[in-house]
């Protein structure tokens, strides 16, 4: 055990130092919103090319032969036969992360809103430039945005912003429904119990304080490998050696205590770690369990973090809602939403792409793929095959094509984005503008950097194998924990140890 902790301690040295950092970042994502990084900085796979990586997600037409494309980058304006495209994020706030574009919409009456993670902005026709709109309260994550008429409802996490014409919006808890019961996604509640997110704020804060008592271990345990060496070699240095001796003793004392007493924490968040990639993902993400009391996912409003999409169907005069509890249709917003009879798939990657398509035939986009989904007789057709939708085998959380966008504004013309290649069109000869080179190295935000680092996905030589890193890491992390505690146990409890051998 002394050598399984001591050799797994060496070799994890800076991953559990990787992972501390990426994790304190990934849970405080609105604190580094404005922070970002140079492309040119990190592997090449990680350039745009193609506009590739989420570069758009969707488009809106903006007056007479302009359209506005919005993504990742924020928005951009083309014409009508997208013979150009050039950068529109005058006025939104600086930072990767704050350009981030959920969507665009255009009123009746000719108003341009954008939508970003964390703001709403609306366009300044006279100026080409975004103005920030006040919003009711302190406002959660946004995830989408669609437009009636001149209304315009902004959906986020848990509820929605109606605005009906008057330029002001006020927050709106959707109906509770019958068709929603207390079950939620079994990812959904590991994932809040690893960041800590499950327990409020304070929650955030213990698993910081987790990340902190990690770089401590990392740290103290390679002081305690190094340190008498070093003593060693300073036998005739009087001074450094006590000095050494003294930070050996520390690091000892405090490595072991703060290791023993902190296991089960510890433990809680490595194991939880391994089920948020595969394969341990794939067991667990179609798995529903009721949420602990006293939790987040347990709060007055049953839709808590779970509104994802929303869509306006002039076929049906009704609403469409998508939630990571599935999709749901609305008589109006003030009615109780109910849940649809037939579901599409979605990647557990989220709804990339949702578009009226005509006939009852609405077009969704994820990691799954491409699919026009019959909402009345449940009919789903893979959009790239034009034959009945399979998942993907072995259970895996994508298909063969990743969608991350899809833009119909542009003259005779359809665009869809995929994740990894880029821009797409059924018809070689309307293919999409190419993309400048210029914009290979776009910064890409600290938060995303902290999830490519904290998933493996940064480690490009790995290839596919990188989804196999938290698994791998966390396997030998909860073996490490354990093997330290089990020696340390032996150090305060002797004689259990004792007795055990003498009785076997």
């Amino acid at each position: 055990m002394k050598k399984t902790h001591k050799l797994l301690g060496l070799l994890l040295l800076l991953f559990m130092i990787w992972m501390a950092v990426s994790g304190v970042v990934l849970n405080h994502r609105s604190l580094f919103s404005d922070k970002e990084i140079s492309r040119a900085a990190l592997p090449t796979d990680y350039l745009y090319e193609n506009w590739n990586y989420g570069f758009f997600k969707g488009s809106a037409p903006l007056s007479g032969d302009s359209v506005l494309l919005y993504g990742n980058e924020g928005v951009w304006l083309s014409d009508a036969a997208n013979t150009f495209i050039r950068e529109f994020n005058a006025g939104i706030k600086e930072g990767a992360d704050n350009r981030k574009a959920m969507r665009v919409v255009r009123t009746a009456s000719g108003e341009v809103y954008c939508a970003t993670l964390f703001a709403l902005y609306r366009l300044e026709s006279d100026k080409q430039s975004w103005s920030p709109v006040d919003i009711p309260a302190k406002l959660d994550r946004i995830s989408d945005m669609e437009v009636m008429g001149d209304s315009v409802v902004v959906v986020t996490r848990s509820e929605l912003l109606v605005n009906k014409g008057d330029g002001k919006f006020i927050r709106k808890e959707l109906a509770t429904t019958p068709d929603l019961d207390e079950k939620r996604s079994l990812f959904r509640l590991i994932w809040t119990l690893h960041s800590g997110e499950l327990f409020g704020w304070i929650g955030k804060l213990i698993v910081d304080g987790m990340a902190i008592v990690l770089v401590f271990l990392s740290i103290t345990g390679a002081l305690i490998w190094l340190l008498p060496k070093v003593i060693r070699r300073r036998k005739k240095k009087t001074l450094s050696a006590k000095r050494s001796t003294h930070t050996l003793r520390f690091s000892g004392k405090w490595h072991n205590k703060v290791g023993y007493w902190l296991t089960i924490p510890l433990l809680i968040v490595v194991i939880t770690g391994s089920f948020l990639r595969p394969p341990l993902l794939i067991a667990i993400s179609r798995a529903k369990v009721t949420p602990p009391p006293l939790t987040t996912m347990r709060t007055a409003n049953p839709w808590h973090d779970l509104l994802r999409a929303l869509r306006y169907d002039t076929e049906h005069d009704d609403w469409l809602l998508y939630t990571s509890e599935g999709f749901f249709s609305l008589a109006s917003l003030d009615a109780a939403p109910r849940r649809m009879p037939y579901q599409p798939p979605v990647s557990v990657m989220g709804l990339n792409a949702f578009h009226p398509l005509g006939d009852d035939y609405w077009i969704t986009g994820s990691f799954n793929g491409l699919l026009l989904w019959n909402r009345t007789n449940g009919e789903i057709i893979d959009g790239f095959t034009g034959m009945p939708y399979r998942a993907a085998p072995g259970g895996m959380p994508f298909g063969n094509q990743k969608v991350s966008g899809f833009a119909a504004d542009f003259t005779g013309k359809v665009f869809i984005f995929l994740y990894d290649t880029g821009a797409f069109a059924f018809e070689a000869d309307k293919g999409f503008i190419a993309m400048p080179e210029e914009h290979a190295r776009r910064p890409m935000s600290w938060w995303n950097l902290a999830l490519e680092m904290h998933t493996g996905r940064l480690f490009t030589f790995l290839g596919l194998a990188s989804l196999l890193y938290p698994f791998l890491l966390g396997v030998l992390s909860f073996i490490m924990i354990y093997s330290g505690w089990k020696v340390y146990r032996r150090k305060r409890h002797p004689a259990i140890q004792k007795n055990k051998s003498m009785s076997s």
